[in-house]
């Protein structure tokens, strides 16, 4: 019995499958990765973003507090 088990022909088939899974999973995972890198840039321009606009606005407070000042009873 042994021996039958040795000669038994290989699984083509199931090789062939697990084959093609693996690189639908490779495709997934890059996809994925792409995915990820994009929203990363995005989330790095966001962040550009607010602290351009929270410079913005200390720079108009600065001015709105000199311009108040021009009021203010001595």
């Amino acid at each position: 019995m042994r021996n039958k088990n040795l000669l038994k022909e290989p699984d083509t088939q199931g090789y062939i499958e697990s084959m093609l899974k693996q690189g639908e999973g490779k495709w997934y995972m890059a996809g994925n990765v792409d995915r990820i890198a994009q929203m990363s840039v995005e989330n790095s321009r966001a962040v550009e973003e607010s602290a351009h606009t929270a410079h913005s606005l200390r720079d108009l407070a600065s001015r709105m507090d000199l311009a108040v000042a021009h009021f203010k009873l001595s």
